[in-house]
């Protein structure tokens, strides 16, 4: 990759965010960040630490490691009809630059372009639990993809009585176990990264 586009990829992490959550359920870990799970009742959210710890706490420490003292411009790719979700970094030595926005493009165009180049469509990068999903994801993910559908079943079996939560717990806004739940058409791509606070999960 690098002699081919003249850059590195580097690949961090802090771990396996479900792995490590069926290890702090069946007793093996003492924490794991907490996921926005909805809350049966008024369907309310837990508070969320997921994103902090396994996306932003490893790229700044990495980040921290490479910069030697210079800014960082960390590139975001939000597109046109995300731009909702544009925040300013809260670090000074990061700048948060937004190239899919400044030139306007939007995801339409995006996927265009796969198509024209003839590449599959890739999906979103996010978790595979993540409880802001939309029912068209998951209809999508269900039918093309019906094993990792099916861990993300067991896991939304496995948080019903999550501890040191009142209620029950659910990944789905239905509040309804993940494999009973008839998912209706929803005509945003991604309509889910509207509700994502931080904007930046689905990077």
């Amino acid at each position: 990759m690098k002699e081919k586009y003249d850059f590195e990829i580097v690949v961090v992490s802090a771990g396996n965010i479900l792995r490590d959550t069926m290890e702090y359920l069946n007793g093996d870990r003492k924490r794991v960040a907490q996921l926005p799970l909805r809350l049966g009742g008024n369907g309310g959210l837990v508070m969320r630490q997921c994103t902090n710890d396994y996306k932003i706490a490893p790229l700044r420490k990495y980040l921290q490691k490479v910069r030697n003292g210079h800014t960082i411009r960390l590139w975001i790719g939000i597109s046109l009809d995300e731009m909702e979700r544009m925040k300013a970094s809260n670090v000074k030595y990061i700048e948060h630059y937004y190239p899919l926005v400044i030139s306007q493009i939007r995801i339409d165009q995006i996927v265009n372009w796969f198509k024209i180049n003839g590449i599959k469509e890739p999906g979103k990068s996010a978790c595979l639990i993540c409880p802001f999903h939309s029912d068209q994801y998951w209809r999508r993910f269900k039918k093309e993809f019906p094993n990792e559908f099916e861990k993300a079943c067991q896991f939304d079996d496995h948080i019903r009585d999550y501890p040191k939560l009142r209620r029950k717990a659910y990944i789905s806004k239905h509040l309804k176990p993940l494999r009973d739940i008839d998912f209706s058409y929803s005509p945003s791509l991604f309509p889910e990264m509207i509700e994502e606070c931080d904007g930046l999960c689905g990077l």
